[in-house]
């Protein structure tokens, strides 16, 4: 069982995805905002990190550029311009996926991220 961090502040998005990481046998904690994301970041070993870039106190890059911690990072993300999609896998986010994908999308792309 992998621990995973979820960091999304839309409720509906970030409640569905954290349900099927469960289901799927995964410990998932859910933060809403990127202060709590560095908080549990600073008091937990994570697997996998799935971080939204948008989020209302703060954009996820800048947890990127000060990443804690050896835990991979996969972006979740509605931002669609290539320059700041590049910018996240250059700041060390794995894999980026729209926000628009179903759970179970980003839900297959776990195992590969958490292995890496």
């Amino acid at each position: 069982m992998s621990r995973i961090l979820l960091i999304e502040d839309h409720p509906s998005l970030g409640d569905t995805i954290a349900e099927y990481l469960r289901r799927a046998g995964h410990a998932v904690d859910l933060a809403r905002t990127l202060a709590a994301g560095r908080a549990l970041l600073a008091d937990v070993a994570f697997d996998l990190v799935l971080l939204d870039l948008g989020l209302p106190d703060g954009d996820g890059l800048d947890l990127l550029r000060q990443k804690a911690g050896p835990a991979p990072v996969m972006v979740l993300t509605a931002r669609g311009t290539l320059s700041e999609r590049i910018e996240g896998l250059d700041r060390g986010g794995g894999r980026l996926h729209g926000e628009a994908v179903r759970a179970g999308g980003a839900g297959r792309a776990v195992p590969d991220a958490v292995a890496a």
